[in-house]
């Protein structure tokens, strides 16, 4: 019979080696999984993080912005211009098209500055801080125009932008070549397009910041409040009230917006009770520094701190005026930065920018302020603003007068004004009394 060879039967040693290998390996894999699960949190916790400490930085700048006054405020959102500009021009640049128009990049440019010139040179919603009449005076008419007879730094500056504007217009017709006119002409619009939710939009802000820090700073901090505040309410709320059954013990969140899946009626509904609270109670603690509820004109008078032309709207009707501004940076502001993501998610990408930490650029800051600040002007000017004749420069009475006369009169009703006032006044008189 022959021999047949029994089954090895494993040792002990052996037994005990490799079931300790499954053991290692078992554990190796549980740990892969808790950290795998561990990392979406570290990561989510170090942007929260990133998010609040850049946050705080911009705060604290912001603090020194208002701080040193109208024109710095003013100067600063003009230069953010300039950024935001760039990040929305950036989108839709195709490099491979671009090296075949060497100079169609410098026309994007002309056309903004030609856009800039208009908005804070021209009459259109005139602020009078005096910069451009400063630099007219003291440069152009002193070293440039100085045998010129030109009325007034406001018509300067309306003839020199339509001037820049048609030297760009025939430069950019010019520019126009064969096989490329589709991309041009697109480019062309969506420059017009930037210039507009830009400078239009802004020059208002320049009005706002005129009439008092209070209608700059309250508007931005309400946005801000409401953004913070979809944050915090999203994470901690989201799809834990509004969701659906898809299954057994399973649930989905309802979405506000298709547009940004990420954003929860939780988030929604909390950052605007949020916001209004904030509008109700912030307003009335600002509306109480004296320096953010007085006009720039009257800053510049040195007595702001005895009175004021709004005084009596912060003693007690600020906080409802507050409230109403409130509202609408919780239901019409935000749909700013929806339509910023429509933007985004047209060009496939996450942020306009990366310059500021954990918040994109300076459009991903800026997308809910823009409508925010066109409301805040006419709100401004349809229930608060004093008539005109109530509301000019008393340091500066007669060139405010003359101003008012030479933009809203006719040349004949002109004519008629300054021969009542030469009959019914003394000229030697007034040259005694003057200092």
């Amino acid at each position: 019979m022959p021999h047949v060879a029994s089954p090895r039967t494993p040792s002990r040693k052996r037994v005990k080696a490799h079931s300790s290998k499954e053991s290692m390996k078992k554990h190796v894999r549980q740990n892969e999984t808790s950290e795998g699960k561990a990392k979406p949190a570290q990561t989510k916790l170090s942007k929260l993080i990133t998010r609040c400490v850049s946050g705080l930085l911009m705060f604290v700048l912001f603090a020194a912005i208002v701080y040193l006054g109208h024109l710095t405020i003013a100067g600063t959102m003009i230069t953010l211009q300039i950024f935001t500009f760039s990040e929305l021009v950036n989108l839709r640049y195709v490099k491979a098209k671009e090296k075949n128009m060497p100079f169609f990049r410098t026309l994007q440019w002309l056309w903004f500055a030609v856009a800039m010139f208009f908005a804070h040179g021209s009459s259109w919603l005139k602020a009078p801080m005096g910069v451009n009449k400063h630099i007219f005076h003291n440069y152009i008419e002193k070293y440039i125009l100085s045998k010129t007879n030109i009325q007034s730094e406001i018509a300067f500056f309306e003839l020199f932008t339509f001037g820049l504007f048609s030297i760009v217009f025939i430069m950019s017709v010019l520019s126009l070549k064969k096989d490329l006119y589709d991309y041009q002409i697109t480019q062309f619009t969506w420059t017009l397009m930037c210039v507009v939710i830009l400078v239009l939009q802004m020059k208002t802000l320049v009005y706002n910041i005129y009439n008092g820090i209070f209608w700059f700073i309250f508007p931005f901090l309400c946005v801000v409040a409401n953004d913070s505040g979809a944050y915090f309410a999203g994470i901690s709320l989201g799809g834990k009230i509004f969701k659906y059954r898809v299954a057994k013990n399973k649930y989905q969140r309802i979405t506000f917006l298709k547009l940004s899946p990420k954003k929860t009626w939780e988030g929604f509904i909390g950052a605007m009770c949020f916001t209004v609270l904030f509008g109700y109670y912030g307003s009335q603690y600002l509306g109480k520094i004296k320096y953010f509820g007085c006009a720039y004109n009257e800053i510049g008078q040195k007595t702001y701190e005895t009175q004021c032309m709004n005084d009596e709207l912060f003693q007690d009707q600020i906080k409802y005026h507050g409230t109403v501004i409130a509202l609408f940076a919780s239901l019409v502001a935000p749909f700013g930065g929806f339509w910023a993501s429509a933007m985004k998610r047209a060009c496939n990408i996450k942020d306009f920018n990366n310059l500021i930490p954990g918040h994109g650029g300076f459009m991903d800051r800026l997308d809910c302020q823009f409508v925010m600040i066109s409301f805040v002007y006419l709100y401004y000017a349809t229930f608060i603003a004093k008539p005109a004749f109530l509301n000019h420069d008393a340091s500066n009475d007669v060139e405010s007068l003359y101003q008012l006369a030479l933009s809203g009169l006719s040349p004949t009703d002109q004519c008629l004004l300054a021969q009542k006032l030469s009959s019914s006044s003394n000229i030697q008189n007034c040259m005694s009394i003057m200092p």
